[in-house]
């Protein structure tokens, strides 16, 4: 049975154009769409917070506590250049080289310049990197424990005259370390007792330098 063929000729249907795929060459990365979003890339619109990853602020330069302690020292070498002049002399002129009075004038001297200068320093040419740790230092210190001994350093010494050393150093041993954080109360209440006791006896049997001796007797 023979085969006719189909007079009719069917032109061969096109397909569908589409867009043409850029082929990425070896070694280099194929660019995405404009419009297409990246990974990890904030959405249109969205407000950006800060990831634990992100630096942190530095803080800001902080000057009172420098100009403080600058003044400090600076009192502090006023007043021992001016107890200078108290000192008894001796038989030789207490200005000389070995007199009483230079070696004491000298330090006090020195800590008044060095004083003037630290004051200069922060004040008319202020250093950015010690005024930023100046800041963290404030920002970090606990306040309390600094300030809680120096009240007992000043009760310390205005009782150390009536209780006498060895009370007065044995009350403000076990205050002190209770402040740092020690919780062994007795156990720092004996090791100030013997503390205390030991140096009265080295300075006052050994050294011959007076203390007071206060409410004990001794």
């Amino acid at each position: 049975m023979a085969v006719t063929r189909d007079p009719i000729e069917r032109a061969p249907v096109a397909a569908p154009a589409t867009p043409p795929v850029d082929t990425p060459q070896a070694g280099v990365p194929a660019t995405p769409p404009a419009d297409t979003p990246q990974v990890g890339a904030p959405l249109p619109g969205a407000a950006h917070h800060p990831s634990p990853a992100d630096p942190p602020t530095p803080p800001a330069a902080a000057w009172a506590g420098p100009r403080a302690t600058a003044l400090a020292l600076l009192a502090i070498g006023v007043i021992a250049l001016i107890a200078t002049f108290a000192i008894p002399a001796g038989a030789e002129d207490p200005w000389a080289p070995s007199g009483t009075r230079f070696v004491p004038m000298a330090v006090s001297i020195g800590l008044v310049l060095l004083s003037l200068a630290f004051l200069a320093r922060v004040t008319f040419w202020p250093d950015a990197d010690l005024g930023a740790h100046a800041a963290r230092e404030a920002a970090e210190t606990e306040w309390v424990v600094p300030g809680l001994l120096a009240a007992g350093l000043i009760a310390y010494v205005v009782l150390i005259e009536p209780l006498g050393y060895v009370l007065a150093s044995a009350l403000f041993f076990p205050f002190g370390a209770r402040v740092l954080g020690r919780r062994a109360l007795v156990r720092d209440a004996l090791a100030g007792s013997a503390l205390a006791v030991a140096v009265y006896l080295l300075f006052t049997r050994m050294l011959g330098v007076p203390l007071s001796p206060g409410l004990l007797g001794f």
